[in-house]
This record gives structure tokens, sequence and C-alpha cells, in this order.
């Protein structure tokens, strides 16, 4: 892609500084965040969140914008993260971890019950 956001991922909701086109004005009072793929498959409340209201969400501050991603925490952690400083369009995402710590802990036991002694060479 050219850098742009596909309409699914700009999202709209009914704040009153978004336009009709999906974008937000991350200048505006308050503190802008966009819920990213991560966190919405993370969180069956995040991804619900989005289905009824679009990707972006406006707070009043970014400690509300945390205290609301802790809210969302189920199996897996999800946080609010500063967006990159080129990215005017919002002010935060909210993000979550990409692997599975129980996933990963069983790759590390499969890996420590498939090592054999060098002894036994």
């Amino acid at each position: 892609m050219n850098g742009e956001l596909s309409a699914f991922e700009a999202g709209t909701s009914d704040a009153a500084d978004e336009q009709d086109d999906g974008t937000a004005d991350a200048g505006s009072p308050g503190y802008l965040v966009d819920v990213k793929r991560s966190a919405r498959k993370a969180s069956v409340e995040a991804g619900e969140w989005v289905r009824d209201n679009g990707t972006r969400q406006r707070f009043d501050s970014k400690p509300q914008a945390r205290s609301w991603a802790r809210d969302l925490s189920g199996d897996r952690t999800v946080w609010v993260q500063d967006a990159h400083p080129k990215d005017d369009s919002v002010d935060g995402y909210v993000v979550a971890r990409r692997w599975d710590p129980e996933r990963s802990r069983a790759r590390e036991q499969t890996a420590a019950t498939a090592q054999t002694s060098l002894d036994a060479h």
C-alpha cells in the first residue's frame, strides 16, 4: 500500500471531530487511539467494540485510554502505545502481543525434551 489506511483500518465513530471519510484529527483535545488488529485478536471485547464503533476512540486523556485498554485485557495483555511520530492521524495505538505465552512455553518444553545428552554418543 502507499501508506494510506484502508476504509476498514481507518474506522469511524460518533466523535464530532471525525469526518465522514473516517479520518480523524489527532490534534483535537484528548487522546485518540486506533485499535490495532493485534488487540482485536487478543481481546474479544476489543473486537466487539470495533465491530460496533469503528477502530478509533477518543478519550479525555492518555491515562483514561490506558485504563480502558487494561479493562479489555483477557488472557493476553492489551495496552496503549504512543503512535509513531510521523503518524499524525492518531495519538496512540491499542495493541497486544503477537505471541501466545502458552504456545511459547510448549515449544520450549518440546525443545528441552528433544535434546539428548552429549554423553550418549
